[in-house]
């Protein structure tokens, strides 16, 4: 029997040792969840609680402003009581009155005219401020008669009649035509025209195989630019050496096809000017 209620123990203690590896406990409030109990939401008390008082003090401020609370006065009027309350006349009223002017008695009023006395003459100049009278409906035969005119074919007409204008009448406008210069060659044209041929003959007289507007490079310059391009040979070189030997993405075959391309180039432009005679345009 002793045995039995120790293996039940043992079981139990491995089973709940199980459960707790795949399923732990999440402190105290998780506990007492899965016993059944319903954890005590201490925020949300302290939130009500919180509230309640504020609503307290908030009537309680209300009652306090609206008790038997003394108006406020002056220092110097606070041990004067009201004559107003106190029925006693106060000593505005007991003081005489002062006679005071009413508006506009100090302004005299004109003297009345009648109408006997006006002349005629006064009537005349005195702009009436009456408006004219309507005009009646007899008025109307006074006004001049209305006439039915067509504008429009009137001016076509007198445009047809017109007598037509002159060459003589209507302004000329300038035109290039009329430009002395019209139709020459401008000098600075003609002045590089012939440096241009001086300097061909010139070239000629020094190398009669220069071909007709071409002219002999220096050596001096034929050299540097053979410099340059030896240079340039060789980075090209050094790049085109850098790149792998099997090129399978686009951006390197394009790349690659870029750098042949300009080193033939460089190659080509190299054995022209390693001619001892290089000729350029002019």
């Amino acid at each position: 029997m002793a045995s039995m209620e120790a293996r039940r123990i043992a079981h139990k203690h491995t089973k709940s040792q199980v459960e707790n590896i795949f399923n732990p406990v999440l402190g105290i409030r998780d506990e007492m969840k899965r016993k059944g109990i319903q954890p005590k939401d201490h925020q949300k008390e302290n939130v009500l609680k919180m509230r309640e008082q504020q609503r307290t003090n908030r009537v309680k401020k209300q009652e306090e402003s609206l008790g038997d609370a003394e108006p406020w006065k002056m220092k110097r009027f606070q041990n004067v009581e009201s004559v107003l309350f106190n029925g006693q006349p106060s000593s505005n009223d007991q003081a005489p009155k002062k006679p005071f002017l009413k508006a506009g008695e100090r302004i005299k009023a004109p003297p009345t005219r009648s109408a006997s006395s006006t002349s005629e003459e006064e009537r005349k100049q005195t702009p009436r401020l009456i408006k004219p009278a309507v005009p009646k409906a007899t008025d109307l035969a006074q006004l001049a008669p209305r006439q039915d005119r067509n504008y429009i074919s009137n001016n076509a007409v007198e445009v047809i009649h017109q007598a037509p204008s002159t060459p003589a009448d209507t302004p000329r406008t300038a035109t290039v035509a009329d430009n002395p210069n019209f139709g020459k060659v401008p000098a600075y044209i003609q002045e590089r025209k012939k440096a241009k041929e001086e300097a061909l003959s010139r070239q000629r007289s020094i190398d009669p195989d220069c071909p007709a507007g071409m002219r002999l490079m220096p050596e001096e310059e034929r050299q540097e630019t053979l410099k340059v391009l030896e240079d340039t040979r060789e980075q090209v070189s050094k790049d085109l050496s850098r790149m792998p030997f099997v090129v399978e993405t686009p951006s390197a075959v394009k790349r690659k096809a870029a750098l042949e391309t300009k080193l033939k180039e460089i190659e080509d432009a190299i054995k022209l000017f390693s001619r001892k005679k290089v000729y350029v345009e002019l």
